[in-house]
């Protein structure tokens, strides 16, 4: 879907608002003509203190004077109670429509992304939508209409001071131009220094904890530190490009009285003027231009608004359209899932998996083992779909893994992750998120497979124990047990296990093997472990170094053929390896 420019998507954002953003344009232009009319009260003032002849007696300019002040208060209420109610209604729009597209996208999406970049987009730049329709919206139209309405009322009272009050304007505009263009490609640079600053921020205040341990501090975090460096950078490339210039526009701006007060004089002495006109012609000068600078600081902060709205617009429409394929039916003969000659890299350099070939029958337990950091985690988020192959093909229930939408994959599988996410509530809550219908007996089983049974009986409250947001104040192997139980509810035929007994110690690790495979045996089990116990009862072993499938097979098939499996399971056995690993 082609994107849309950021003002084209500002205005698609206001276009349903558009008759409060009008009304509040038009109560804030009555509320500046308002503004300029205690002038003339002044200008009445002033005869009354000169002693020239009067129409109005003091208290009329008085109570005149209160009502102007009172209609100025008013209108701009109105003005900013319009604006603001079009803001706040956009603004739940925009975050409604964000929010239903981020929940469209497909699990492999959500991989890509990091959670403070998608906070930022969803918080901080649609706030950046609120100030300018509730604030920047009136005031620009207030700014703009008050240096008319002022040079014409200047122009009433000595149109010769008019014209030079505003010749300065266009010098200004070209001081403002030499040293403000090409910021578009700076506040661009800086908005995605600001947000991958952010991310890296949010990373380290969640290790903090670890950076004490080892008494680190931020200089030490190398990325932060050069991420930190980045960001001030540019900020200091910005404010020395626009400072020097916004101070020079402003100065030319505001110092109108260097030439309408001599020319002012000079007309006086002609006596083309009077002493009280050209007082009243300074008053309106020096007040004239000023709109102008708040017209222009708008404009500058819009640069900040628009890189907002460019990072937010591609998700405003629906850009993902789930796929509408059906699954081909798997009988218990056929392969559940099946890699074929997969190969994986990251970020396209790093290999991480080559030719990787094997099939998953239903109803099997299969187990892959291997060392740390060789590829078994990424063969798991393979099968999940949440990763695609580099080359080769994973197929799932007769298709491809990642073009699966996200309800065939829950449909399909339940996945036990190393990363374990408790929500906050009850354990039986967190217990049974998959599960729409559920009986006694199965939530029993569940919890007696993942070896969970007698904790639960030992806690006061039960199956109602108070869960903490992210599992706060359990050990790693009660999350990891809560979370088989949780994907032993599910109806879902294929259950990946990645590494979802490690925080368990061997007695309890085959416990849960034995168990899995007595009490589930309508389910296809994919594990992944680096434990060689309770191995026996296993369909399928896949063994897995530096990326590749060096052998499968049952325990007894592998203690004969693979020396480097045997070995390995001896030592794990506390027994000495008979021969070196190949």
């Amino acid at each position: 879907m082609e994107q849309l420019s950021p003002w084209r998507a500002v205005v698609d954002i206001c276009r349903p608002h558009r008759t409060a953003i009008v009304k509040a344009a038009c109560f804030m232009i009555s509320a500046t003509i308002f503004e300029l009319l205690p002038v003339f009260f002044l200008y009445q003032v002033l005869l009354i203190l000169s002693g020239n002849e009067f129409d109005y007696s003091i208290w009329s300019l008085a109570l005149g004077l209160l009502g102007v002040i009172v209609f100025k208060v008013v209108l701009t209420m109105c003005a900013y109670y319009q604006s603001h109610q079009a803001a706040f209604k956009a603004m739940t729009e925009v975050r409604m429509a964000l929010l239903a597209t981020i929940t469209a996208m497909p699990l492999t999406w959500f991989m890509q992304q990091h959670p403070t970049a998608l906070k930022k987009n969803v918080l901080q730049d649609v706030d950046q939508l609120e100030n300018f329709i509730a604030h920047h919206l009136v005031e620009l139209c207030s700014a703009f209409v008050m240096p008319i309405f002022t040079f014409i009322a200047l122009a009433l009272v000595d149109w010769r001071l008019a014209l030079i009050t505003v010749v300065v304007v266009p010098f200004a505009f070209i001081v403002s131009y030499i040293f403000m263009r090409n910021t578009e490609q700076g506040y661009n640079r800086f908005s995605l220094a600001e947000k991958d600053l952010a991310t890296t921020v949010s990373d380290y205040i969640n290790n903090i904890a670890v950076m004490k341990v080892f008494k680190l501090d931020a200089q030490r975090f190398q990325i932060l530190n050069q991420k930190l460096g980045r960001y001030y950078t540019i900020v200091d490339e910005l404010t020395t490009q626009t400072v020097p210039g916004w101070v020079l526009y402003v100065g030319l701006l505001s110092a109108t009285l260097l030439w309408v007060l001599p020319a002012g004089v000079w007309l006086y002495q002609l006596g083309e003027i009077s002493a009280l006109e050209v007082a009243i012609c300074l008053l309106l000068s020096t007040s004239m231009l000023r709109p102008i600078i708040k017209m222009s600081r708008f404009f500058m902060d819009a640069n900040e608004l628009l890189s907002g709205v460019k990072r937010v617009s591609h998700l405003l429409k629906p850009c993902y359209q789930p796929a509408k394929l059906g699954l081909t039916p798997v009988n218990k003969y056929s392969a559940l899932l099946k890699f074929i000659n997969v190969d994986y890299s990251y970020n396209g350099e790093t290999r991480i998996l080559q030719k990787v070939a094997f099939s998953i029958l239903p109803n099997s337990f299969n187990l892959i083992i291997g060392p740390s950091g060789q590829g078994k985690s990424t063969i798991a988020l393979l099968a999940t779909g949440l990763l695609s192959p580099t080359h080769g093909e994973v197929i799932l229930a007769g298709m491809s893994a990642h073009k699966l939408s996200d309800q065939q994959r829950s449909n399909l599988l339940a996945i036990v992750s190393q990363d374990i996410y408790l929500f906050e509530g009850t354990l039986k809550e967190n217990l049974t998120l998959g599960c729409m219908q559920l009986e006694e007996k199965d939530l029993t089983q569940a919890l007696k497979t993942s070896q969970l049974f007698q904790w639960v009986k030992k806690q006061e409250a039960g199956l109602q124990t108070a869960i903490h947001e992210g599992g706060k104040g359990l050990s790693g192997g009660e999350k990891q047990r809560i979370a088989l139980a949780r994907a032993l509810l599910t109806e879902s035929p294929l259950i990946v296990l990645d590494e979802a007994t490690s925080a368990l110690d061997n007695l309890n690790h085959e416990k849960i093997l034995s168990d899995l495979k007595t009490y589930y045996p309508q389910r296809t089990f994919l594990m992944i472990s680096h434990k060689y116990a309770g191995l026996e009862k296993v369909d399928q072993i896949l063994v897995v170094k530096e990326g590749a499938l060096i052998a499968s097979g049952c325990h007894h098939e592998l203690l004969q053929t693979n020396q480097y499996y045997k070995n390995n399971w001896y030592l794990q056995n506390h027994k000495q390896a008979l021969e070196p690993a190949i």
